[in-house]
């Protein structure tokens, strides 16, 4: 049985994830402004140390400067690997789009070239300063075969903390799915997105969405209560 824990004892766990390297798997049906908004967070700010990120478009509208800061995108800091498919609008476009490859091997070497590269460049990259995004895992798990997708994300988590950094991956579903239940065990950790709807007050009659967060931690098999994200 999975137990929960409080602030601290989260606080202490994340900073662990951070000084060691980390996997994570974000799941939960809701809609993609709020996986957008985990994204851009677990992505980090710039102002919270240097940041070396990688980034694999799959299904994604979002234009780049929603997960990105502007201050994160040159060439020597981002590498973005867009295989959104071709159909979208060329305004929507961030890099040219090849889609989909033809295996998930080839995508995996690209990633895990972009890493070596920045770790080069950085002469040893510092825990945390490398950020790895898989935006949506969905067009994988529908487009290939089970053992390609699972090969393919241990392939690209392990290398992400190889080099001390933290890769997250989304899968807008909910947790008791299938899917989720095969491809946790490749990650130290699911963070469970959910939204509520906050009802009109006196003060404020306009409705508005909150979204929640809730982390499971699986070697400890600790999870956390629903906190604001």
């Amino acid at each position: 049985m999975t137990a929960e824990f409080g602030a601290g004892a989260f606080a202490q766990a994340l900073a662990g994830l951070k000084r060691r390297g980390s996997s994570l798997l974000v799941v939960g049906a809701t809609c993609g402004r709020s996986h957008l908004s985990a994204c851009r967070r677990l992505l980090g700010e710039d102002d919270e140390g240097p940041r070396r990120r990688v980034v694999v478009l799959t299904d994604g509208v979002a234009n780049l400067d929603d997960r990105v800061p502007e201050t994160g995108q040159g060439d020597d800091t981002l590498t973005v690997f867009d295989r959104r498919p071709a159909t979208r609008s060329a305004a929507a476009a961030t890099v040219p789009s090849e889609g989909l490859p033809t295996t998930l091997g080839a995508l995996e070497r690209d990633v895990v070239d972009a890493i070596e590269t920045f770790d080069r460049a950085a002469e040893g990259l510092a825990p945390a300063e490398l950020r790895v995004c898989v935006d949506s895992l969905r067009p994988l798990v529908e487009g290939y075969d089970e053992a390609d997708v699972e090969s393919f994300v241990e392939g690209i988590t392990a290398a992400t903390v190889e080099h001390g950094g933290m890769c997250h991956v989304h899968l807008p579903v909910g947790r008791d799915s299938e899917t989720v239940e095969r491809l946790e065990p490749y990650f130290a950790a699911t963070i469970e997105l959910r939204e509520l709807h906050v009802p009109r007050t006196l003060a404020d009659d306009s409705p508005h969405v909150t979204t929640e967060q809730r982390w499971h931690l699986h070697d400890e098999e600790l999870s956390t209560d629903w906190l604001p994200l």
